[in-house]
């Protein structure tokens, strides 16, 4: 038993088929379902409204003592941060957000705390990049006031614990 289509029937049925495609790959849904996703201290997410969890001086922050990057608002040297980052880009190049640097000393003494390069930083850029795997690998946390001063810090996944480990930092 032979189908026969004539051409327009044909034509429109190719024409709705590619419609219908499209729409499906533009929709929301397929979309954020394809976005970069970054790990911030609790797990992957989609702009995050903070970032944590990176190893500083072999300490993983959160453990005896860190930072966390999250809004501008509150003290810079507790780790009360109130608000959350704002996230001013979010494509598979990069992402780039700003947010208050606030520090938590933890089990370390204040003193200690207080000679971190990073103590008393109320505002950094967070720039995270080379995306692999769903999710961005590497990121680098600026301050805004002295761009000189900044970490890179590439993401260990391998571990029990994931974390951010700092593999460069300039400045002071």
């Amino acid at each position: 038993m032979k189908f026969r289509i004539s051409g327009k029937r044909f034509t429109c049925a190719v024409l709705s088929a590619c419609f219908f495609s499209i729409a499906l790959m533009v929709s929301p849904g397929m979309a954020s379902a394809k976005e970069p996703m970054i790990y911030h201290g609790n797990g992957f997410a989609i702009r995050p409204a903070n970032m944590s969890n990176w190893e500083y001086n072999g300490y993983q922050s959160g453990m005896t003592g860190g930072q966390t990057v999250a809004g501008l608002k509150g003290e810079s040297t507790t780790h009360m941060p109130d608000g959350a980052m704002k996230w001013t880009r979010w494509d598979r190049n990069r992402a780039v957000g700003v947010g208050g640097l606030h520090t938590y000393c933890g089990t370390l003494s204040k003193s200690k705390c207080r000679k971190s390069p990073w103590y008393g930083t109320p505002e950094v850029k967070v720039v995270a990049f080379a995306f692999k795997s769903g999710h961005y690998s590497k990121m680098r946390i600026i301050e805004t006031a002295d761009p000189d001063h900044f970490m890179v810090l590439r993401f260990i996944g391998k571990h029990l614990m994931p974390a951010w480990k700092i593999v460069r930092e300039e400045g002071s």
